[in-house]
């Protein structure tokens, strides 16, 4: 009986370590419902140009065309929301205008593309859009674009959608200095054209566009290695990868083995079935689309790590402890049975006193904060120059709750005495100027540099530290080098 007990109590004790390890299995599936796709349509007439004599005509109205592309969700993790990120080129109508339809060499003719009236979607279902019937304005929710880079910045756009979008929620973004390694595993999530197919409708020979969470695919593979490439002519960190992406994920995430975002896919090329070449795929940094989000004010979520393995411990240690003063307390004090009438075959034991109910959950530990230590909360945002698109947190540490937390950004060309170092730059000193963050104010001191540091035109004299506001914007040295005084998000 005892060794059952025992045995009874330890096989518990692991089922309910394994369950605790466990159920963070398969995240790429859970995070599909961050993902949404997104149809862009280019509404814009046609003209018939005389290549001779340069003479327009209409020739059409009405005609449109339309963009595939993915999205994530940005916000509070799993909760619905509002904005998504994707990629600018989803998005963008700049190349439609003027674009040549089709060219009539023989007759001197081209048809040209006019200006063009943009609608953009989310789609919510498989059934928002028919190849026959069109689209069906009932499932689907229009948006605006808050964010849409130019083409010398990294590929990216960030959207409104008019409500939050049923059913499709935020993903956790992957915290500032944790990066994936070479060798890791990842996952590409999206919707790319080749699903449609999936959509037939058997019946009709209808074509849908998949839309709902169950049709988003999903890809794995691992890091080669992060680079910088240049895309549509702007020089781009990105993750390089071997999880396939095909038209129509761009905008996707690219998550990590845990369900944080960690890039947005963009691009592959270089696949070849011919040969068996299975090209390269690559996803620009999520840094670029933090920044955006502080940029702009929106909230958005890091991943922070719950220790399902410790819980598991935990829960283990905690059920071994119980089962321990179940054995003493029930079995090692269960009185000797009492034989009646001299049959020593039969006997009575007299019930055990029921044991005290014990609890089926156990209270993790609260999950690490997710603030970057010492972090001030305020940025230096690079409005021209060398660092133009770029921000840097202003961090520092805390001597105790009764000292302010002070933050100290130090800028200039040499990298030893520097915290943002500059290239040769013409203008920027070696060691220029530095931003402080103390009382919940910040401020700019001038170290003495040869060209000046310089605030609404006026020149600070040297080590004069001056009070900056939120939105405040500096320079070094003349008006190509400007920075601005920025907050991180939700603060």
């Amino acid at each position: 009986m005892k060794k059952r007990m025992i045995s009874l109590i330890l096989v518990v004790c692991l089922l309910s370590a394994l369950v605790c390890g466990c159920q963070k299995a398969n995240v790429a599936a859970e995070s599909r419902n961050g993902v949404v796709r997104i149809l862009v349509m280019h509404y814009f007439d046609i003209y018939l140009v005389d290549l001779n004599t340069q003479q327009t005509s209409l020739y059409d109205t009405g005609y449109y065309s339309g963009a595939l592309g993915t999205g994530f969700g940005v916000g509070e993790t799993g909760k619905p929301t509002e904005y998504f990120v994707t990629n600018r080129h989803v998005v963008d109508s700049s190349d439609i205008e003027g674009s040549v339809l089709s060219y009539d060499e023989d007759r001197g003719q081209a048809l040209v593309a006019g200006t063009p009236t943009t609608k953009v979607y989310i789609l919510k279902d498989d059934y928002a859009y028919d190849s026959t019937t069109g689209l069906d304005t009932s499932r689907v929710v229009p948006y605006d674009i808050i964010y849409q880079a130019p083409s010398d910045k990294p590929d990216l756009a960030i959207i409104q959608a008019a409500e939050e979008v049923e059913g499709r929620v935020a993903l956790p973004l992957l915290k500032e200095g944790d990066e994936v390694d070479s060798g890791d595993t990842v996952y590409a999530l999206g919707y790319p054209g080749s699903t449609d197919d999936a959509t037939l409708d058997p019946t009709t020979g209808n074509h849908q566009y998949a839309a709902s969470v169950a049709k988003v695919t999903i890809t794995s593979g691992i890091v080669s290695l992060h680079t910088s490439f240049n895309l549509a002519g702007s020089n781009t960190r990105i993750i390089q990868h071997t999880a396939q992406i095909n038209h129509g994920n761009s905008g996707g995430p690219l998550l990590d083995e845990r369900g944080a975002v960690v890039g947005v896919n963009t691009w592959g090329y270089g696949q070849d079935v011919s040969t068996g070449d299975a090209g390269t795929n690559g996803s620009i940094e999520i840094d670029y689309v933090r920044d955006l989000l502080d940029e702009y004010k929106i909230r958005y979520d890091v991943y922070s790590s719950t220790n399902f393995l410790l819980i598991g411990g935990l829960v283990l240690l905690a059920l071994a402890v119980i089962g321990g003063a179940v054995y003493i307390l029930v079995i090692r004090r269960a009185p000797t049975p009492v034989v009646v009438g001299g049959d020593s075959g039969g006997s009575v034991t007299p019930m055990p006193p029921t044991p005290p109910v014990i609890g089926d959950s156990v209270t993790p530990p609260p999950a690490p904060s997710r603030a970057i230590p010492g972090d001030t909360g305020f940025r230096v945002q690079g409005v021209a120059g060398s660092f133009a698109g770029r921000r840097f947190a202003v961090a520092g540490s805390s001597a105790g709750q009764q000292f302010a937390v002070v933050g100290r950004l130090r800028i200039g060309k040499d990298p030893n005495r520097n915290d943002l170092v500059y290239p040769d730059v013409p203008g920027v000193s070696g060691v220029h100027c530095e931003i402080l963050v103390q009382d919940g104010q910040v401020l700019l001191r001038d170290l003495g540099s040869t060209y000046g540091t310089f605030i609404d035109g006026k020149r600070l004299a040297a080590n004069e530290a001056v009070v900056l506001q939120v939105g405040q914007r500096f320079c070094l040295g003349s008006d190509s080098q400007v920075f601005e005084i920025a907050r991180k998000a939700g603060m």
